[in-house]
């Protein structure tokens, strides 16, 4: 069964804060630009910092994709379409902590996918504004320790069958 690792909010700061951040950023150039002359330095100030906000929105959103994990495969969406690719391709995961509650979790893949190397997503949380580890950060590094193991196991039978 599939168990689904991202938060619902991956829509959101997906698909609709950057336009929304960064649609906003161009109108208030476009209205800077054309009233120039009675502009005042904290005018300047926000349009700058807001501008900023709007860049890191992008960068940040654009990025993310949803995920889903089962027993054999990691799903993984930017919602126009899904890969899957098996469990034993994930080589580590790192829980990024920019602040309470935004906490993305990096996939770090053997062999790149459709979408790269690396796969953020924002995972669920069971409480907002704690510093404990996601569920799904646990549950991913669960997953690569047991690759792990068995690579090692693998790796240790191949050199007694020599």
């Amino acid at each position: 069964m599939k168990t689904n690792l991202s938060t619902d909010w991956t829509y959101f700061s997906k698909w609709v804060a950057p336009p929304a951040f960064g649609g906003a950023a161009i109108l208030l150039l476009v209205q800077m630009i054309r009233h120039w002359h009675e502009q005042n330095l904290g005018e300047y100030l926000f349009a700058v910092v807001w501008c900023m906000i709007a860049l890191v929105a992008c960068w940040y959103g654009l990025r993310l994709k949803h995920v889903s994990v089962d027993e054999k495969f990691l799903y993984v969406s930017n919602y126009v379409g899904e890969i899957a690719m098996p469990l034993s391709n994930i080589m580590g995961v790192r829980e990024k902590i920019i602040g309470p509650n935004i906490r993305p979790v990096i996939i770090y893949l053997n062999e790149p996918s459709a979408y790269g190397r690396r796969i953020m997503f924002e995972p669920s949380f069971a409480s907002h504004f704690s510093f404990k580890e996601s569920q799904a950060f646990i549950e991913l590094r669960r997953i690569v320790r047991q690759n792990l193991a068995t690579a090692t196991h693998n790796n240790s039978f191949n050199r007694s069958a020599r």
